[in-house]
């Protein structure tokens, strides 16, 4: 029996007009010195991530997001020069590559920053992923001071920013700001060290 196309003919038609104004449109609810990071991953959800990430650079956004390096690379390679953030942890295999195509990872671990380092990552940018309750990776709030104390010992890497996860923020406003409360005592604890974080996310 012969093969057949299952997808037949379908495509999709991406307006970048539609793009730039939707991102026009977020800009404005900002305030006037707030970030943009624009999420790209999963092929910009179907998107395409290298042409809808070069419209969102065109636009201004300050960061972009994949989940893997691969992602990242990806858009390194497609010409896109502004700063990439990883949002998942990279393979230890990985690490070279991370330095490599200049992306952002974020960090979970200090042995993740040693990764770096012993792949000749320099002048490195992290992020500190922080665990409030969505179960996935982080370091808890008890395990943030410990961290920046070995971090100390990497001056090649230099934290400039930390993020959490909301888990429910859709379903349960409560569990959300127990959340937020968690991810502000994190940040005050890096502030605290004397780290101004030019991002918190």
């Amino acid at each position: 029996m012969p093969q057949r196309n299952m997808v037949g003919n379908r495509w999709i038609e991406i307006d970048t007009d539609v793009i730039r104004y939707n991102f026009q449109q977020i800009k404005k609810l900002l305030a006037e010195d707030t970030h943009l990071i624009a999420v790209v991953k999963a092929d910009a959800y179907g998107l395409g991530a290298v042409e809808t990430s070069r419209v969102l650079e065109e636009c201004g956004a300050s960061l972009l997001a994949v989940t893997t390096v691969d992602e990242g690379i990806e858009l390194r390679q497609g010409g896109i020069s502004i700063p990439i953030l990883l949002l998942s942890p990279f393979l230890p295999d990985e690490a070279g590559l991370v330095g490599q195509f200049n992306l952002i990872p974020a960090i979970s671990s200090i042995e993740q920053v040693q990764a770096l380092v012993e792949a000749g990552a320099k002048d490195v940018k992290i992020h500190l992923k922080i665990e409030t309750g969505m179960g996935r990776t982080g370091l808890t709030v008890q395990e943030v001071s410990p961290f920046l104390q070995a971090l100390a010992d990497y001056p090649e890497v230099e934290l400039e920013g930390a993020f959490t996860h909301f888990a429910q923020a859709c379903a349960d406003d409560s569990f959300t700001k127990k959340q937020f409360s968690l991810f502000q005592e994190a940040v005050q604890e890096i502030t605290d060290y004397g780290i101004n974080l030019r991002y918190i996310h």
